[in-house]
């Protein structure tokens, strides 16, 4: 049975919420960066969504882990349709 206080367990959840901080900061700046898309877009009168370009950056993320390729996808895809959504708020 593990003990709770176990130090060795409580060092490696702390690495784990260092690393949950960081991927949200990352996460928080790619956002920034979609508003930055999202206003040139509308400048340039480009539609906000390509669909051909969302499955390039899906499969381009493919082998860069070793993370299974159907969870990088689910991931990105949820992030696009984040992405698309903010794109289309602005």
């Amino acid at each position: 049975m593990v003990n709770i206080n176990d130090k060795e367990l409580q060092e490696l959840r702390k690495k784990i919420d260092a690393l949950d901080k960081e991927l949200l900061l990352n996460l928080e700046e790619r956002f920034e960066l979609v508003n930055d898309v999202a206003r040139l877009k509308k400048n340039k009168g480009l539609p906000i969504r390509d669909k051909e370009r969302e499955e390039d950056v899906i499969k381009s993320k493919y082998g860069l882990t070793e993370l299974p390729e159907e969870f990088v996808a689910k991931l990105f895809r949820l992030i696009i349709d984040e992405s698309i959504k903010q794109e289309e708020e602005n």
